[in-house]
């Protein structure tokens, strides 16, 4: 079996790959003549940009940001531009307006901000840019992909060799899609053994009408669950449950089986993507080229999904 070492540096290496395409100033489409690079890098990788705006001041908008990048300029839904300081003279900081409920924002030291996006069955966001300004500059962390979440992000580093004091932040969010999330494992009662005894798949919305494996194959859809059990295809009996974790630019896919139950990693698989793609077969998918564990321990299965 492999170790939850294996897990983690997986997830090192794709949050790596994932933040290398997503810093680079020499994408197409932004505007190098208009931004200079910047400090600090955030902890996902990501090196922010000053870029040339229409404010004196340096405050940037959503639409100046998808400019430099060549996006449409109604590409991002754009938050409020909310002002950092104490307005209620109580001697400690905080912001001057509300974030979307499903957004979390945290400010250390009065400098560096961490954000978490929390969605729910009524809402799927990411968040596509930021922008954090302090004295008269403005760093934009550009997310090419999207994330759920970030940390470390900070206003440009001044003369001081350090970032000035946030003044104020906007959020730049991306809608994004429902993710379709179905699974077929085998599993054995021994956990050094790699002989199947049985196999799972994932119960939720039947979409196959066919005679074959997957027409128990159940989906589910990522923001709208964020949990579904699993099932054994002979007996219909739940033996596990998924659960779903965002975790930067990816999810976390973690699927517990009951005790005695122990999943065999070669021949497990979790699909995402669409309903279209999924069914675009005349029969039961292809599985064997789905998203196989990062790694499994003992009983549990863990996937690593882009998101």
């Amino acid at each position: 079996m492999k170790k939850i070492t294996l897990l983690l540096s997986l997830l090192v290496m794709i949050t790596f790959m994932f933040s290398c395409s997503k810093d680079s100033t020499e994408a197409p489409g932004v505007s190098l003549k208009s931004s200079k690079v910047s400090a600090p890098v955030s902890a996902d990788g990501i090196t922010p940009l000053i870029i040339d705006g229409a404010n004196n001041g340096g405050n940037r908008t959503c639409s100046e940001v998808a400019a430099v990048w060549g996006l449409r300029s109604d590409y991002f839904i754009c938050g409020d531009k909310l002002d950092f300081g104490d307005f209620d003279s109580d001697g400690s900081y905080e912001f001057n307006g509300e974030f979307p409920e499903w957004l979390d924002v945290t400010v250390t030291d009065g400098i560096y901000v961490s954000f978490t996006v929390k969605n729910s069955v009524e809402n799927c966001f990411k968040v596509g840019a930021v922008i954090v300004k302090g004295s008269n500059e403005a760093n934009i962390y550009y997310y090419r992909n999207g994330t759920l979440g970030d940390s470390g992000l900070a206003s440009p580093t001044n003369k001081s060799g350090k970032p000035a004091g946030l003044s104020n932040i906007t959020f730049c969010f991306v809608e994004c899609q429902p993710v379709v999330l179905a699974l077929k494992m085998r599993y054995n009662f021994d956990p050094e053994s790699d002989v199947p005894v049985s196999y799972v798949v994932s119960k939720g919305t039947p979409v196959f009408v066919t005679d074959n494996w997957c027409k128990k194959l159940g989906i589910n859809y990522y923001p709208n669950i964020t949990a579904f059990p699993v099932m054994d295809w002979y007996s219909n009996e739940e033996v596990g449950i998924a659960t779903i974790q965002p975790m930067g630019s990816n999810l976390i896919v973690t699927v517990t089986f009951n005790e005695g139950i122990y999943p065999i990693q070669a021949t497990s698989y979790l699909y995402s993507g669409t309903l279209e793609y999924l069914t675009a077969v005349s029969d039961c998918p292809p599985y064997t080229g789905w998203l196989k564990p990062a790694s499994t321990e003992e009983n549990v299965a863990t996937f690593i999904v882009p998101f």
